[in-house]
């Protein structure tokens, strides 16, 4: 499904209980969605999201799914930005497509969304607003970058989130601030992204980034 879609046209999807739930790019998600997503989780589906901010809509969804008025989201860096990843006993961050522990992930080519007030509690972190390719901007004032979550997974829904809605996006040509996500040609096989040879990054130090691999292992 693309575009906008009416609260009835997501019902009637959801109501045929698929399996797992894509999000992607910078889908608003109005209050009333919001809630249908959260049935869904709670009746045991899995909901993956790859979503940006558009008008609030990721916010909707965090306010939702974790029932806080508190939570706030915003953007934060630009293309290119590179987030690394915890040591975590996780399996999606330990999965059949790789051990992903103390890589990186990569933004495609526009800002990442954060989100803060979210119960630590609840969710395992994957990634915050700190950006290690470069100095992260336009962090909320009264924070770091470290209170702003940019990615997470929730412990006992299956609910990923990561704030970019290019996480997938992919591309013949190369580039080190776009295209983060790469697959084997041939064998179409998960693999590193490393832009056109020297890595990945909008800062002169550049790294490979993981993001098909952390996909395959969410999937699995």
């Amino acid at each position: 499904m693309t575009g906008s879609k009416t609260d009835a046209a997501i019902k009637s999807y959801l109501d045929q209980e698929p399996d797992i739930v894509g999000l992607g790019y910078n889908l608003y998600i109005p209050t009333t969605q919001a809630k249908m997503y959260l049935d869904y989780l709670q009746s045991g589906g899995t909901l993956v999201v790859f979503c940006e901010s558009k008008d609030g809509g990721v916010e909707n969804l965090m306010r939702t799914i974790f029932n806080d008025n508190t939570i706030k989201e915003d953007r934060v860096n630009a293309a290119g930005a590179v987030y690394g990843i915890p040591d975590l006993e996780d399996d999606i961050l330990i999965g059949p497509f790789g051990d992903l522990r103390k890589t990186q992930w990569g933004e495609d080519a526009s800002q990442t969304c954060w989100v803060m007030n979210l119960p630590l509690s609840e969710i395992a972190v994957y990634s915050t607003a700190e950006d290690i390719s470069a100095t992260p901007s336009s962090i909320v004032s009264g924070t770091t970058a470290a209170d702003l979550v940019t990615a997470f997974r929730h412990k006992t829904l299956n609910f990923v989130w990561f704030g970019d809605g290019g996480f997938l996006s992919t591309y013949r040509t190369g580039s080190t601030t776009a295209y983060p996500c790469k697959i084997d040609g041939t064998t179409k096989a998960p693999i590193p992204y490393t832009g056109t040879g020297n890595g990945f990054g909008r800062g002169s130090t550049k790294y490979n980034v993981y993001n098909s691999q952390i996909f395959a292992n969410i999937v699995a």
